[in-house]
């Protein structure tokens, strides 16, 4: 994915910084599976265009390189962060969402750390009940619902108050099965507003090649992890940025 001219400039800055350190972020090989049916494919309305996307949960398998981070077992369940890049085996790094600082969380949807956090929320929530395969159809449907809540709070922007999967200028559900769209509507509904909570600690995982540079696939995100050491703060912060930087330049060019 591409890295906006801010986002390059902070992160200039940024490891400008954190020169003298020298942790670094697991880079681990990974194996994607998931499953497939009609009865998780919806209609969506992604910040002005309309497309067909798969809404399921994902089993993530260590294949290589670094170990997962602790608290992480093999496989382990995950979610797209982003819909229109495609979600392929690879590498890729991880990082903390407790490592990502926080700004203040006025109750306004919005793009950027705010929604990371709502994705954070969703994920410690409800992930706990869907399995990293071998999934019934009950689970398979709790795993549809929370990747369509996941990508309402990640693209869903400028509109006060709770998300809503029916309306909004960024994010909304035009079609698909109606009980998974209510289950989503009832996890976004549960979502507590006000202050960042600092006690957040789900990981994400930003795809790469073996030698850490980005690569188009889906980003990911994952169970949660212990509270980082200061010197790894830095280093998980800044494997978020190109993430982050793919939010702002989406909510720039709708300001624009």
């Amino acid at each position: 994915m591409r890295v906006t001219k801010t986002t390059k400039l902070v992160l200039g800055a940024a490891l400008a910084v954190a020169a003298s350190y020298t942790s670094q972020a697991a880079l681990s090989q990974l194996s994607i599976s998931h499953y497939a049916g009609s009865g998780y494919s919806f209609g969506l309305t992604v910040q002005g265009t309309s497309q067909t996307s798969y809404a399921v949960a994902f089993s993530a398998s260590l294949q290589s390189g670094d170990p997962l981070p602790t608290g992480h077992s093999s496989p382990f369940t995950t979610f797209c962060l982003d819909i229109d890049t495609t979600l392929a085996n690879g590498w890729w790094q991880s990082g903390s969402f407790s490592e990502v600082p926080l700004t203040s969380d006025t109750g306004k949807v919005r793009q950027g750390v705010a929604s990371l956090q709502y994705a954070a929320q969703l994920y410690q929530t409800f992930a706990g009940t869907i399995p990293a395969g071998g999934w019934t159809s009950a689970q398979k449907a709790e795993g549809s619902a929370l990747q369509l809540a996941i990508w309402e709070v990640l693209y869903e922007y400028g509109t006060a108050g709770a998300f809503n999967l029916s309306s909004g200028p960024g994010f909304t559900v035009t079609s698909g099965d109606s009980a998974i769209r209510a289950r989503a509507q009832d996890m976004l509904d549960s979502l507590t507003f006000g202050a960042p909570d600092t006690s957040l600690s789900t990981t994400f995982w930003n795809a790469a090649n073996a030698d850490g540079s980005a690569r188009s696939s889906q980003d990911l995100i994952g169970p949660m992890t212990p509270i980082p050491e200061p010197t790894t703060c830095i280093a998980g912060a800044l494997l978020l940025l190109p993430f982050l930087g793919s939010t702002l330049r989406v909510w720039q060019k709708r300001q624009s």
